[in-house]
């Protein structure tokens, strides 16, 4: 880049270069307006300022995960993080990072990005279409599942929006599916294991804690109709919740290879002991004294 070129012109360029699919020209071209917006002393100058490079900085992010040769989503993920802390209250920046996540495989961190961005701008299409894909990667789209149920849960706790019976209901309804009370006692381990890892892998601990510390709209009817009591429950449950769902998952892997039992879980299947030779004859008393003469 030349003295000449300003940060309006660098931006500029690797837009161009976005549009004609060069993403890795356009990297270079957002981090050099990048380097001539900051101030000597690190920082900038003003709001506009740290707007403009909070947007260099979600355009970067789009750039890494574009690559034609190699994408970058670690990449991807630290410019989007970058991007937020520019501008917190920027859906897009939740937005980048989401798509980050789930390119990384963290399905369950990037449905809380593109929750916290549904929250910010609710009419968004592309956060609402980004998040109705990512929720049927992660709980399936077949209605009445546990893993459905649990995603439906979990969505409704994410909106702060929602009536107080409604959130209760969605409470109700985890506590049904996680803790299940002692009539219960005999769900089959499939469905217990689907709805567990639903409520892990969704990261739902995450979205229990973000409701219980956030000062909603109908917080105050939520304490007293018993919703954060359950969410309470819920919440203390969580580690055990995790390692429940290692043991399912460990007798279901046993049982499906045909493995011998070690701990005794019910439904192992226990092959039987294999029977050895059978020993040789033991010589009577009598042959041993006729022996012992000659």
């Amino acid at each position: 880049e030349s003295h000449a070129d300003t940060v309006d012109s660098l931006h500029k360029r690797g837009n161009n270069a976005v549009s004609r699919g060069d993403h890795r020209e356009a990297l270079r071209c957002y981090a050099a307006a990048l380097a001539k917006l900051e101030r000597p002393g690190g920082g900038y100058g003003s709001e506009a300022e740290k707007e403009r490079a909070a947007t260099l900085r979600s355009n970067r992010a789009l750039c890494c995960l574009r690559l034609e040769d190699r994408p970058e989503p670690a990449m991807a993920l630290a410019e989007a993080e970058k991007c937020q802390e520019l501008r917190p209250e920027w859906p897009k920046a939740y937005f980048r990072k989401a798509s980050a996540l789930e390119a990384l495989g963290r399905l369950g961190e990037a449905r809380l990005a593109l929750c916290y961005a549904k929250r910010i701008a609710p009419a968004d299409k592309e956060i609402r279409s980004s998040l109705a894909a990512l929720r049927r990667k992660l709980f399936g789209d077949e209605e009445g599942t546990p893993a459905a149920r649990v995603g439906t849960a979990l969505d409704t706790l994410e909106d702060f929006t929602m009536a107080p019976s409604a959130t209760k209901a969605a409470a109700v309804e985890l506590k049904s599916l996680l803790l299940p009370s002692d009539e219960d006692d005999q769900v089959d381990d499939h469905m217990r294991a689907e709805a567990l890892r639903a409520f892990v892998d969704g990261k739902g601990a995450d979205t229990l804690f973000r409701r219980q510390n956030a000062m909603g709209e109908h917080w105050k009817e939520e304490c007293r109709n018993g919703t954060m009591g359950l969410l309470s429950l819920v919440a203390q449950a969580g580690p055990g919740l995790e390692q429940e769902l290692v043991a399912l998952n460990q007798r279901a892997d046993l049982k499906e290879r045909g493995a011998a039992c070690t701990d005794g879980a019910p439904g192992c299947f226990e092959p039987p002991r294999k029977a050895g030779p059978p020993p040789p004859p033991r010589p009577s008393r009598k042959t041993k004294r006729e022996g012992a003469r000659r």
